[in-house]
């Protein structure tokens, strides 16, 4: 569905695009063109790696350790956070609200170092749930990454402005 929409609001600006445009409805455009690809990128990795990852976890009958579950919810909260600051920096063209994005772009990278740091370190304490999940535990916070890579891409046309 997501596939869909995307392809039709591409069709939608692109015959806009065909009627003579200032230079800053073409920016916006293009702006809302890359906001779009964003959006259907972030959805292809929550339809396609996340649920996937969920499934397996499920089929599997494993469950996360208690801080693993607790760090892996932290930072899911935190690229969400992020994925609202960037959505309403960009419709509102805030440019304040789009440095804070970018800003946190470095801290979640940290704690996604950090949250890996956190899982090695219960694995080599020998935390039998760390162990069953670690291969799912290490592809939700890559994904949670690049997810948040996404939605930092978001912000750059305002900040650029």
């Amino acid at each position: 569905q997501l596939d869909y929409l995307e392809r039709e609001i591409k069709l939608y600006l692109t015959r806009l695009a065909k009627q003579t445009m200032t230079e800053d409805l073409a920016r916006r455009e293009i702006a809302l063109l890359g906001f779009i690809g964003n959006m259907e990128n972030i959805g292809d990795i929550i339809d396609k790696n996340l649920m996937d990852l969920g499934r397996k976890k499920i089929y599997q009958g494993r469950r996360f350790s208690e801080p693993g579950e607790a760090e892996l919810m932290d930072f899911h909260a935190q690229v969400a956070k992020n994925l609202e600051r960037a959505t309403v920096a960009f419709a509102a063209g805030d440019r304040s609200l789009a440095q804070e994005v970018l800003e946190q772009r470095a801290v979640i990278r940290q704690l996604e170092r950090d949250l890996r740091q956190s899982h090695l370190d219960r694995l080599r304490a020998g935390l039998a749930e760390s162990m069953e999940t670690s291969e799912i535990h290490l592809d939700v916070l890559t994904n949670l990454k690049r997810i948040n890579s996404h939605i930092t891409a978001v912000v750059f046309p305002i900040v650029e402005q």
